[in-house]
């Protein structure tokens, strides 16, 4: 189990759930993937950005899709979950501390921020990262 430090929803997340849920025809993507990186900087509403992203982990790019099946949806109780996979030969002799929800935007959206204890990233190392966002 891995202590959360901080977790948000970002002010972009919030102006994009908006944005979809009212226009016939949104400007922003859908979040469809997910991103990691290595500051320990507590998240804030305002946040656009990770604090450090880890550069181009995932084969080159900065971002991963989610697993197949995610996101799911709890509509009972107003809940919708995402899943990243980093496996053993990715984001190795990094410390992960971060990660974000991320749109497929051309210029990306993120959506929540979560910060967490660090993770020393090694080839013996798989990390299966799976935030939960609630409505209330």
């Amino acid at each position: 189990m891995i202590k959360i430090a901080g977790e948000i929803a970002t002010n972009a997340m919030k102006n994009l759930l908006l944005n979809r849920a009212f226009k016939t025809s949104p400007d922003n993507g859908a979040y469809v993937s997910g991103a990691i990186g290595t500051s320990a900087v507590n998240p804030v509403a305002g946040d656009t950005a990770l604090g450090t992203v880890i550069s181009g982990w995932n084969s080159g790019s900065d971002y991963k899709g989610y697993e197949s099946g995610s996101p799911t949806f709890d509509t009972t109780n107003r809940r919708v979950s995402t899943r990243m996979f980093v496996s053993s030969t990715q984001a190795n002799s990094n410390t992960i501390t971060e990660y974000v929800d991320v749109n497929g935007d051309g210029t990306p959206t993120i959506g929540g921020r979560f910060v967490f204890t660090g993770i020393a990233k090694t080839s013996n190392i798989q990390i299966f990262i799976k935030p939960t966002y609630r409505m209330i």
